[in-house]
């Protein structure tokens, strides 16, 4: 059953969850051969693999001038034509942020809900089915070969250009990310990637085959993560759910913070926008 926390628990957790997930976007950017560049307003982070990790990480646009530097972010993504994504979170500012972007065209698609937790009064005793097998994964050349389509929902498999990012994170010392596989039978029904930073943990791409769905896999998946995360050290774990994931999690005490929206401009809005400018210039 999800934990009882006091609001500003609540906001400490949703605060590091910010700071976690920048953190994963900046080191897969930094291993992947992309950018990271840190102004004293935003950190814009890009790779050339992964739309996913191509934004901007805690803004703090000042009001009078939010409009000019939203055409100057816009301006780094479009020089690399890749869309643009940016997370607001309890951070951001100004507050009415949002109210920019709609007006500058970015779209609103999805919102994710946040949970988090203090990694102590998460649950790990929990049944999974027999046979299943959790165990962390490095031969990440292994994964990038293999041609069998079952694996196309797992974790770095699923993304397979990304692979190379994943195994440069996982060398560096202290290690920071393992990919952990969920076996039956010796063939992989479940993946997932775990990041620490500092003393928070996040799970990213957690996912269970849809034949193996429903029969506390992800659960157990889950409880795995725990222990290795409190193993290295972490204290507090945080991460965005699924639609389906977001029902199970507070039963293994992960709490819902909030929904953090996602707004993107991509490659379409920026098509139109370099006609525009390309007619003004000529």
């Amino acid at each position: 059953m999800s934990q009882v926390y006091t609001e500003p628990e609540l906001t400490a957790l949703l605060q590091r969850y910010e700071a976690t997930c920048g953190a994963l976007a900046a080191a897969l950017c930094r291993a992947a051969g992309g950018a990271v560049i840190t102004t004293p307003d935003a950190t814009l982070t890009w790779m050339p693999v992964s739309y996913w990790a191509n934004g901007v990480v805690s803004p703090h646009l000042a009001t009078d001038t939010a409009d000019r530097r939203l055409e100057e972010l816009l301006a780094f993504y479009r020089a690399r034509r890749t869309e643009m994504r940016l997370r607001l979170g309890p951070s951001t500012s100004p507050a009415n942020l949002a109210e920019y972007l709609n007006r500058r065209g970015f779209r609103h698609p999805t919102s994710w809900p946040i949970m988090g937790a203090d990694l102590t009064r998460l649950r790990t005793d929990v049944p999974g089915p027999s046979g299943l097998q959790v165990r962390v994964v490095d031969d990440y050349h292994r994964l990038a070969a293999d041609r069998d389509s079952k694996l196309g929902a797992i974790s770095t498999v699923r993304q397979r250009r990304l692979t190379r990012a994943f195994q440069n994170l996982a060398e560096q010392r202290p290690r920071r990310l393992w990919t952990l596989i969920g076996q039956m039978d010796g063939a992989p029904v479940a993946g997932a990637i775990l990041f620490v930073h500092q003393d928070t943990a996040t799970g990213y791409h957690l996912a269970v085959l849809p034949g193996y769905q429903r029969r506390g896999i992800g659960a157990v998946m889950m409880a795995e993560m725990t222990r290795l995360a409190r193993d290295e050290g972490a204290r507090y774990a945080v991460l965005s759910a699924s639609g389906q994931g977001f029902r199970y999690y507070p039963r293994l005490g992960l709490a819902f913070l909030a929904r953090v929206p996602v707004y993107r401009y991509d490659r379409a809005l920026q098509r139109r926008d370099e006609e525009r400018l390309g007619a003004t210039a000529g």
